[in-house]
């Protein structure tokens, strides 16, 4: 019955203004008739005579100018009535909301056992029996859990429950307001209700961007064992922001598929699942990582570069050395820091030099830095080098 009302008034306006619109068209075609026929009673037209005489264009004019007056009036009519309710209206959801606040705050700050939030909540139902106080109570404890830890964080949960507002919260999902369902899903979201798990797969799919969003971010903060495979039956790309809303809320899931997401064709997913596989330190998918790190997508490749360099050792010297102009230069001095403590090695000592020798001041500089710092026997031979560049360097970091 909820639902019913809510789809009632939903389409009740836009009948009543395709009525209003239809009353017009109607006008049309009967004005320049000479009487109007209703239920077998004849009336004359007092408009005839004024109208026939009119061109085609005139008479178009005519309708046109009468239903821009009637519009005007019936404007400001609707206007001053709205008004009035509109007044009166924020006047009793002012004292709802006042009235929610002081109690709800009372009740979480004097009272701390379960029979208290019991006796709360039945108290709430038996005064207020409509949906927006239920969802003002509801909003209320959904933003004091997400600001509060503690007692005070597990009390607003278990008043929540106790309100058992799942059917309004089904209610809400498949109202045709787009703001009911954002609401639903919210609640869905910051209380990590499971049970709603199914309802949110199907919203995934919805065509209204923000929607959507919302409900993934909903679906992934509920279900802690996701693999993230709605993104690939999705089918579409996610944002920046939903990438990093993702990567926060799933940091120590254990259940991910790495592979499946860094293998998509939607860069942005494949990027995602790069970024979870070096947050994770997953090894497993080491050579899937690298072939990404010289993608055509900047955002692929940089994640690529990143999660590949939280697992290299010095076994991954010799690759780096033959695919270290790949990398970007953030990149290169962290692969340098890196290799720092195998610097001993001769393939790491071999990257080093070749850096050195090859590559621009500032790497010039960093590399032999590094080397100073952990093989000071192997940086001896810049002191004098032949390139005066090297030479420039070598004294700077060695001027006391």
């Amino acid at each position: 019955m909820r639902l019913f009302k809510i789809y009632v008034r939903y389409f009740f306006r836009r009948l009543v203004f395709l009525i209003y619109l239809l009353l017009f068209v109607v006008l049309y075609f009967l004005l320049d008739n000479e009487y109007f026929s209703l239920v077998g009673f004849r009336i004359q037209n007092p408009f005839y005579e004024f109208l026939t005489a009119q061109t085609k264009f005139n008479y178009i004019i005519v309708i046109i100018a009468i239903f821009a007056f009637v519009s005007t009036i019936t404007e400001i009519i609707l206007t001053i009535i709205d008004s009035r309710v509109q007044n009166n209206r924020l006047k009793k959801t002012s004292e709802i909301n006042n009235e929610i606040n002081s109690k709800l705050f009372i009740q979480l700050f004097d009272n701390q056992d379960l029979d208290s939030d019991i006796s709360f909540v039945q108290e709430h139902k038996r005064q207020f029996s409509a949906d927006y106080p239920q969802l003002v109570l509801i909003n209320r404890l959904r933003r004091i859990s997400i600001l509060t830890k503690g007692n005070i964080h597990k009390r607003s949960i278990r008043i929540f429950h106790l309100l058992n507002a799942d059917d309004l919260i089904t209610t809400y999902l498949k109202s045709p307001y787009l703001r009911h369902k954002l609401l639903a899903i919210r609640i869905i979201s910051d209380f990590k209700l499971k049970a709603f798990i199914p309802n949110l797969k199907k919203i995934i799919h919805h065509k209204k961007d923000v929607i959507s969003s919302e409900a993934m971010q909903a679906y992934v903060k509920a279900d802690f064992k996701t693999t993230f495979e709605f993104l690939i039956e999705r089918n579409r790309p996610i944002s920046k922001l939903e990438m990093y809303n993702f990567i926060l809320i799933a940091a120590n899931y254990k259940h991910i598929d790495y592979r499946m997401l860094i293998t998509s064709s939607i860069d942005s997913i494949s990027a995602l699942g790069l970024r979870f596989a070096g947050l994770h330190g997953i090894v497993a998918e080491k050579a899937e990582i690298f072939k990404r790190i010289n993608h055509p997508n900047s955002i692929v490749s940089d994640e690529a570069q990143s999660a590949y360099l939280e697992m290299i050792d010095e076994h991954d010297a010799a690759i780096l050395l033959n695919r270290f102009d790949v990398f970007s230069s953030q990149s290169q001095v962290t692969i340098l820091q890196m290799m720092a403590e195998y610097t001993d090695n001769p393939m790491v000592l071999n990257l080093f030099s070749t850096v050195i020798e090859q590559y621009d001041y500032e790497m010039k500089k960093e590399a032999l830095g590094i080397l100073l710092q952990h093989n000071i026997s192997a940086s001896l031979k810049y002191r004098k080098h032949a390139n005066i560049i090297i030479q420039s360097v070598y004294s700077e970091l060695t001027d006391f």
